[in-house]
């Protein structure tokens, strides 16, 4: 997550060493990916309002929700504010819900509740990745980072199952 990134290196005093070339490999890995999933979500959006524009238009708002969420918690977070943080944790979850509705309605292979119960575990990783960043315990941030990533391609296998099994002929 860009923001989580970016209050990492915010308000810290330039270097005085030179970077570990294999530090600086690792963050530019996972910027890129940081960018390359952000355009890739874009093109899903472009291309799901395509196939159904109503649905495509739903589902972008509910994308662009979920991060806003995160950038509230993370920004509530920062500034030790708790009950911003437990709205925008409640606002994330009542999103998950209708993330789960929408995508369980447009997808018969996607049970209602399948969808909430991988964006709840999604969620969980955000507020544990934010609360390690917000304690600067960067060993704790990058467990999260890793958990975090293997369970969004988690979440990207099942969508994808689902998705096979519903257009299986356009897949041929």
């Amino acid at each position: 997550m860009l923001g989580v990134l970016l209050v990492a290196f915010a308000g810290l005093a330039p270097a005085q060493t030179v970077p570990k070339p294999e530090k600086v490999a690792e963050l530019r890995m996972a910027l890129r990916d940081l960018l390359v999933e952000q355009i890739h979500w874009s093109r899903t959006l472009v291309l799901a309002t395509r196939a159904g524009k109503d649905a495509g238009q739903k589902f972008a708002g509910l994308f662009t929700a979920h991060n806003r969420a995160v950038k509230d918690y993370l920004q509530a977070a920062l500034s030790g504010r708790a009950a911003a943080k437990k709205a925008a944790s409640e606002r994330a979850v009542k999103n998950a819900r209708d993330m789960d509705a929408l995508l369980s309605g447009a997808n018969p292979n996607l049970p209602q509740g399948a969808v909430l119960n991988l964006l709840g575990s999604h969620w969980a990783h955000h507020v544990a990745q934010i609360e390690s960043a917000a304690k600067r315990d960067w060993a704790g941030e990058a467990r999260v980072w890793h958990d975090m990533r293997k369970h969004i391609l988690t979440i990207a296998d099942a969508l994808v199952e689902a998705i096979a099994k519903q257009f299986a002929e356009r897949l041929q």
